[in-house]
């Protein structure tokens, strides 16, 4: 160490000066490449949603509690792409967040879309979350693929189980022209072991519905199930209450979307039975304190598909802090196929399927503030 510092004793300022400038420039370049290490740990996750069209108001709502799970974090790189409720749209979408983003993860809503690209699923090996699909089963084979929404079958069984219990055996369908809304109907015609009078379908863009409605208005049945989303089933629902008809409506989650409530107008508190997840916004802390911020951020108030949302995101998040913030994608699937978790949208838990559930009711709303819940099974 004394002969190193004797020799740079006698060298000439210049050149010590010379050395100075080198080692800095050293230290920036392991500075600049210290920072690049840091960006390669952003995860991107890419979501397809329908944000316009007839299911945009649900997705959008989806859309704001995902971000919410994210508002404190630098780590995720949110992608976001428009379906526009449409099949081709979402196809594209995807490729485009694919090839030009190389996601790590990937959250696709609506049925028909994640149909479409269902195919790419296992081939390319991103992890999927499905949501805004009630469709049966529809991630049962994925390997990469899971469901976090309300699986039909569940729903339809609440239904079935809650119909029985009132001995209504005769039963009228109104159900969408679309991928989910033809599974719902599938499924209840197997679990309804009685007597359904007549089978209606229409379009997601419909907006007169009184031929349709007048066509059985004189049959005998104890009660109707309408299939659907957005503001066609709300439509509907209030144009069977304006032509007189009482008997009680069931219908499933979609009902509880704010598109659907607002174009059903008064007809909404009038012996209508949806279902929805277990929770409450005015008992719940966790449900209570995300209503807080979602007024905070969005100046309105959340629904179950916003809560739903912050849930994908909250599960994002549970497993980067369980990995240290590291990504692995077989990790991470095995992490969600088995995720139990309590949720804004109430208790979540994972099934044989390979979809992440809320505990669902039945409820039916008798103002903006008053409803009634109605348990078909134990929580």
């Amino acid at each position: 160490m004394e002969k190193i510092r004797k020799m740079f004793s006698r060298l000439p300022f210049s050149i010590l000066r010379s050395l100075l400038i080198f080692a800095f420039g050293i230290s920036l370049i392991f500075t600049f490449n210290s920072c690049e290490k840091k960006e390669e740990k952003v995860i991107k996750i890419g979501a397809i949603l329908p944000l316009t069209g007839p299911a945009g108001v649900p997705g959008s709502k989806i859309l704001k509690g995902l971000k919410l799970a994210f508002k404190d974090t630098n780590i995720i790189k949110l992608i976001v792409e428009d379906s526009k409720s449409n099949v081709k749209e979402g196809l594209s979408a995807y490729n485009k967040i694919i090839t030009i983003h190389n996601p790590h993860l990937i959250i696709v809503g609506l049925s028909s879309v994640a149909k479409a690209i269902m195919p790419e699923i296992d081939k390319r090996g991103i992890p999927t979350i499905i949501t805004q699909s009630n469709y049966p089963k529809i991630a049962k084979n994925l390997k990469y693929g899971l469901r976090f929404f309300i699986d039909a079958e569940y729903e339809v069984d609440q239904i079935v189980k809650y119909l029985q219990r009132k001995k209504i055996k005769k039963i009228g369908i109104y159900y969408m022209e679309d991928e989910g809304s033809f599974g719902v109907f599938e499924i209840f015609k197997k679990k309804f072991k009685y007597n359904i009078v007549f089978t209606e379908t229409f379009k997601k863009e419909e907006i007169n519905f009184r031929n349709l409605i007048m066509k059985n208005k004189n049959k005998r049945y104890g009660a109707l199930l309408c299939i659907g989303y957005g503001s066609a089933l709300g439509n509907l629902i209030a144009q069977i209450r304006e032509l007189g008809i009482k008997v009680p409506i069931f219908s499933t989650s979609p009902m509880g979307s704010s598109d659907a409530q607002k174009a059903a107008r008064n007809a909404f508190y009038e012996n209508v039975f949806f279902t929805m997840p277990y929770f409450d916004f005015n008992t719940d802390s966790l449900a209570n304190l995300f209503r807080q911020d979602y007024r905070k951020y969005y100046n309105s108030d959340p629904d179950f598909l916003s809560a739903f949302g912050f849930d994908i995101g909250k599960m994002i998040m549970d497993f980067l802090r369980i990995n240290n913030y590291v990504w692995n994608n077989t990790s991470f699937i095995k992490f969600a196929k088995n995720y139990s978790s309590k949720g804004v949208s109430g208790k979540i838990f994972s099934d044989t399927l390979n979809n992440i559930n809320p505990l669902i009711v039945i409820v039916s709303y008798t103002s903006p503030n008053e409803y009634k819940l109605y348990l078909t099974q134990n929580f």
